[in-house]
């Protein structure tokens, strides 16, 4: 009923993951880019298909779509992650929600993001060097002890913590199907929806994502999506080729032969 709104259009973001290894299981997120509808959303036409529908296939086929700079009457159907985050902070966008703004999550899924980002390292650092402000609200003592973190800090942690969830328990189900083997791999499309008080859901996957090659920033991402994803592979396979047992080897020993390649994924926690 209340998506959180990009320039007054619904949207979702789209997010990749790449399951690189089932036995032991090892899995990646890379934040992708938004899927925007053209039309203002509304819940008075919930027919309008532009308003409420953010598959692309939908923008793709209005009669008013402009394939040359992926719009319709001006409003753009994609932007990636970095504008949408450059789109919060420019906005001063404030969920006014504090619990949602701590840190709850694993912070190395945006400690790895802000590698690739640094600029985003410098938001949290100029955040951290804020004063504390005396409380005197019910806050319980842990959660005065949970060090308080930027918007993008938070989405980005808290996309790794669902998908971490949610891929934990398709590996249950992998596990159990005799014809998975270990060493194979693959990458899945995931969709997630951002609602007016910075709750996050997982709308779906998608086992066949379009990987296209336009406009620039999705040739950019995409490009660098699949060139490290045949890096990962291709350091996991040779780590499996020191083992004479290749589905019986430590998480952390194929883990970390992929390290020194990655820039676009960032590790998954898959145990719990």
């Amino acid at each position: 009923d209340s998506p959180f709104l990009y320039n007054n259009c619904k949207f979702d973001i789209r997010v990749y993951v790449l399951v690189a290894s089932i036995r032991p299981f090892i899995a990646f997120f890379a934040p992708g880019y938004l899927r925007i509808c053209t039309d203002d959303y509304s819940n008075d036409n919930v027919e309008n298909h532009n308003a409420h529908i953010t598959n692309f296939h939908v923008a793709r086929d209005h009669p008013k779509y402009n394939p040359e700079t992926d719009s319709i009457d001006g409003v753009r159907s994609r932007i990636s992650f970095e504008e949408f985050l450059d789109y919060l902070k420019e906005n001063d966008v404030d969920w006014n929600n504090p619990s949602l703004l701590r840190s709850h999550y694993r912070k190395n899924f945006f400690d790895l993001y802000k590698k690739k980002f640094s600029k985003y390292d410098e938001e949290v650092e100029e955040e951290e060097e804020q004063p504390a402000e005396n409380n005197n609200n019910n806050e319980s003592d842990d959660d005065k002890n949970k060090e308080n973190v930027s918007i993008s800090e938070y989405l980005v942690n808290r996309i790794g913590e669902i998908l971490s969830l949610s891929i934990y328990a398709g590996k249950l189900k992998m596990y159990k199907t005799k014809a998975t083997g270990g060493s194979q791999f693959g990458i899945l499309g995931t969709d997630l929806l951002l609602d007016n008080y910075g709750n996050m859901t997982l709308l779906e996957y998608t086992k066949s994502p379009a990987l296209r090659m336009s406009p620039e920033f999705l040739n950019e991402l995409h490009s660098d999506v699949l060139s490290e994803t045949v890096d990962i592979i291709l350091n996991i396979e040779s780590e499996r080729n020191k083992h004479e047992d290749r589905d019986n080897i430590p998480y952390e020993d194929l883990l970390n032969s992929t390290k020194h390649c990655l820039s676009s994924w960032i590790p998954l926690q898959t145990e719990f």
